[in-house]
Order: structure tokens, then sequence, then C-alpha cells
């Protein structure tokens, strides 16, 4: 919960701002959401081969001993 808070208070911006200024700070944010999007769709790709490895190796267990 605290770091969820944090990220947030990180992303609060000044009243008053440039356009260009929000515009990079934007872009920025866009790329860290970006980012942290990329490594929980990697973290799941790998559980994901891991439980289907677990399977095929359960489900050769289990005809093995037929």
């Amino acid at each position: 919960m605290k770091l969820v808070c944090e990220k947030e208070c990180k992303k609060m911006r000044p009243k008053r701002m440039s356009f260009e200024q929000l515009v990079s700070q934007n872009i920025r944010e866009m790329l860290e959401d970006e980012n942290s999007i990329n490594q929980l769709e990697m973290r799941l790709e790998k559980r994901h081969e891991a439980n289907a490895r677990k399977k095929r190796e359960q489900d050769a267990e289990l005809f093995s001993n037929e």
C-alpha cells in the first residue's frame, strides 16, 4: 500500500506547468508505465511457462506409471 501511495504522490504535479513540461512529464510517466507493464507481462509469461512445464511433467509421470 505504501508503495502505491509513494508512486502516486510522485506523480502529483505542481499547480502550474508549461505545456511543454506537462507533455514531457506525461511522456516520461507513460514510458515508466510501459516498462512496468512489460515487466508484469514477462513475469506472467514465465509463470505460464513454468505451469505448463509442470503440467507436462505431471502428465508424463502419470502416463509412465500406467
